[in-house]
């Protein structure tokens, strides 16, 4: 069932970037950087329907403060309830032909804490010590990090 559902996801997502290059829409969005308690590590996450690895987040709803959004994005996409966030940047992009505006946070987790991924949105998961950080991260990411600063 869930490979259904990321074979429709995958393709929603490709008929939405059609949409997006001819409507050029402005989309709300959060991100976390997720670190071990230690402050070593980072959680990076890859998405079913989309390239490269990614801080753990998504877009704001209706009326959605930025800090409920990215608490409820972190819920859903690693079951984890974040205790305490800090606010690192406020940021602007354009990827998949959407002007986004978003914010990115930092948050903290113990690395022993289990983890559920939403198998239909999150294809996969690690934890990055800062030299072995992947080259393929979004630049929001990459920003996110090195704001973060990972010892």
């Amino acid at each position: 069932m869930d490979l259904i559902k990321r074979i429709i996801i995958r393709i929603g997502f490709k008929m939405a970037r059609v949409a997006w290059w001819i409507s050029r829409p402005k989309s709300m969005g959060v991100g976390c950087v997720i670190k071990n308690k230690e402050g070593d590590r980072v959680l990076l996450v890859k998405n079913t329907y989309r390239q490269g690895w990614r801080l753990c987040g998504g877009g704001l709803k209706s009326g959605e403060d930025w800090e409920t959004a990215i608490r409820r994005e972190v819920w859903e996409e690693l079951g984890v309830k974040l205790r305490q966030l800090k606010f690192l940047a406020e940021i602007t992009e354009e990827e998949d032909f959407k002007a986004s505006s978003g914010k990115i946070y930092e948050g903290t987790i113990e690395e022993s804490t289990p983890l559920r991924t939403d198998p239909v949105e999150i294809k996969a998961m690690k934890w990055f010590l800062k030299k072995e950080l992947p080259k393929d991260m979004t630049a929001s990411t990459d920003l996110g990090i090195n704001l973060a600063k990972l010892h």
